[in-house]
């Protein structure tokens, strides 16, 4: 018997039990983790998402089937959460998460889930399943695909965001920054980057592999200057610092500018977006 097969021997699928939140919150966390835009949870408070119906979030107390768990023997490997009371169109049942534990098994598992929840639909008479996840989410991408389920050509929608103090942002990110310059070829590189946009003034110092946001006085090795509008997509990984450059939404000035555009790829590279339905305003 071929791996494969056997895992899906093993795999079974049941409904949410109380309790359940330890592991999932483990494998949230673990999944979310290289997604920009989620907030990291705690076993509580991923199940006090699911308390009540919302208009963006099902209950759990109400009906524990809403959650499906795989497991393995005893071992929790993947959940879906999905909202069959869909308030926009009752025709329509909502998958708005599909998390699967690491492994080579985690494309199998979140096929299994996705089929499971086509299921579950089903039996409620449902007409539709649609999947409310991040286009940039590959995995559920191709569980989709494998399913026949059709995924939208764009994330669709309006990106909404700004910064509105631009030093303290760098402040809240530099453990990543210091995390992005360290696994690059750019972690010898040393010097101070002055930022700015509009208003906005910030700084930061590259020394030693790490990255420190601080005021950066007399002259820069590297100065950048961004259109607000294109600051918190550049920040938040929605914009490639190449394209901001040549749309002429970033300007630089340093004695190389090639190599100053490839320090700011590796500190601000493009990065996947998701924010999960639970924490829809």
């Amino acid at each position: 018997m071929s791996p494969a097969k056997k895992q899906a021997t093993r795999l079974r699928i049941r409904d949410f039990r109380e309790g359940d939140e330890k592991e999932i919150a483990a494998i949230y966390g673990a999944y979310m983790q290289g997604f920009v835009g989620p907030e990291q949870l705690t076993p509580k408070s991923w199940r006090d998402q699911y308390r009540r119906q919302g208009w963006s979030a099902p209950s759990l107390d109400a009906d524990r089937r809403r959650g499906r768990v795989a497991v393995v023997g005893r071992q929790v490997v993947g959940y879906a959460i999905s909202d069959h009371a869909y308030m926009w169109d009752k025709d329509t049942a909502v998958v708005q998460e599909l998390c699967a534990r690491e492994g080579e098994d985690a494309d199998g598992i979140a096929e299994a889930l996705l089929a499971d929840a086509e299921a579950q639909a089903r039996e409620r008479g449902k007409l539709a399943i649609m999947l409310v996840l991040s286009n940039d989410d590959g995995r559920a991408l191709r569980a989709a695909r494998a399913r026949g389920i059709d995924a939208p050509e764009d994330g669709g929608g309006v990106f909404m965001a700004a910064i509105i103090d631009l030093a303290k942002f760098l402040r809240e990110i530099e453990a990543e920054l210091t995390r992005r310059l360290a696994e690059s070829r750019f972690r010898e590189w040393e010097g101070s980057i002055r930022l700015s946009s509009g208003e906005m003034k910030a700084g930061l110092r590259l020394r030693g592999g790490k990255a420190r946001a601080t005021a950066v006085r007399g002259r820069p090795r590297l100065s950048v200057m961004v259109h607000p509008e294109a600051l918190p997509r550049l920040m938040l990984g929605q914009l490639a610092v190449g394209e901001a450059y040549l749309q002429d939404w970033l300007s630089i000035g340093a004695a190389h500018r090639a190599e100053a555009l490839a320090v700011l790829d590796v500190l601000f590279p493009r990065a996947p977006l998701y924010l999960p339905r639970a924490q829809w305003w």
